[in-house]
Order: C-alpha cells, then structure tokens, then sequence
C-alpha cells in the first residue's frame, strides 16, 4: 500500500470519537508496521490528533454558544456544568484557569480509551475554557499521550495487537461499568422513593 494512504488512514484513525490518538496508534502499528517505519506512522497520528483538537475544541465551544440561547437547551446545559463542577470543584472555591486547564490536561493525557480530545473538548467546554486555552491544553495533551502510547508500543513491540485488544476490553468494562452504575443509581432512586 501507498506509504501516503497509509499516513492518511493512520490521520484519520485520530478523528474517530472512540478510537482518536490513544487507539490510532496501536492500531496502525499493528496493521502497517512492516509497510511503514513506525516514526511516520507516530507522526500522521499526532497530526491527526492534532488537527482534531482545533476541530473539537471548536465544536463544542460553538456549540455551546449556540446551544445556550434555546431556552430547554440552556437548562440542560446549566445542570450539566452544576454536575461537572460538583465533581470537579471541592465546595466553595473557585477554579482559576490553570487550575481548569492542569484538570484537562491530566484527563486528555491519561492513556486510557474515552479520556481522549472528544471528551475533553467537552470538559473544556463545560469548564467555560476560551477556544485558545482549549486548543493548547488539547494539543499538549495529545502530544504526552502519543509519547505515552508511543513507548508502551516500542517496549513491546510484540504485544502490540495484544496492547489493541486490551484497549479494546477496557473500553467494554468502562461501557458496562456506566450501564451498571446508571441502573443502580435509578433502582436506588426508586427504593428512596417509596
């Protein structure tokens, strides 16, 4: 195959919402290793990734602009930054923006599926960060994460489908695991309830 289409595919591996950086380059290691030197194959992930961070963090800034203004909308987003901020924020202290952005950043570039630039993008959003601040946060992020999944793949060159099918059994537990805590939550509510 075409080292290019390779790079392109390696690229576009980075866009995709459940896969991005984190599973891009595991998965291009495995499948183009001998067509391509693995430092090509790095780097059209990283640009991918890259790319995507100024498309996401736009989208959901945009997109909360936007979404703000619908009267329902508004609503659901205030109780969504009122959850975020719950979490995130210990009670009564305000956030300064490193502070947001220290938070973004450890989340984007813990090399775990889901903690990738899409959701990130959408905690950037809900910690109000402006489209700079997500953008730098998001690119450097990205690029720890790349290292990060980078040296996992060289010290085990061998286990790299390996690496892909445990990527791919902790992103089923994390998906089972929110059902689980989602149907208990509501079975508790229900108990409380009555």
């Amino acid at each position: 195959m075409n080292a290019f289409i390779i790079c392109l595919i390696s690229a576009l591996l980075s866009f995709v919402p459940l896969i991005e950086l984190k599973g891009a380059i595991p998965i291009a290691l495995s499948f183009f290793k001998s067509e391509l030197s693995p430092f090509l194959i790095l780097l059209s992930c990283s640009i991918g990734g890259i790319l995507s961070s100024f498309l996401i963090a736009f989208i959901f800034l945009f997109l909360k602009k936007r979404l703000i203004k619908i009267k329902f909308c508004a609503r659901l987003i205030k109780k969504i930054d009122a959850s975020f901020e719950r979490v995130l924020i210990p009670t009564n202290t305000q956030l300064s923006t490193r502070k947001k952005m220290a938070i973004v950043f450890e989340f984007c570039a813990l090399p775990l599926p889901l903690t990738g630039v899409w959701a990130s993008g959408a905690l950037c959003a809900v910690l109000n960060l402006n489209y700079l601040q997500s953008v730098l946060t998001l690119v450097l992020a990205n690029i720890l994460s790349a290292a990060l999944i980078t040296i996992v793949c060289f010290l085990f060159n061998d286990f790299v489908d390996l690496i892909v099918c445990v990527m791919v059994i902790i992103f089923v537990l994390q998906i089972v695991y929110k059902l689980i805590s989602i149907f208990v939550e509501k079975k508790c509510k229900m108990i409380v309830k009555k």
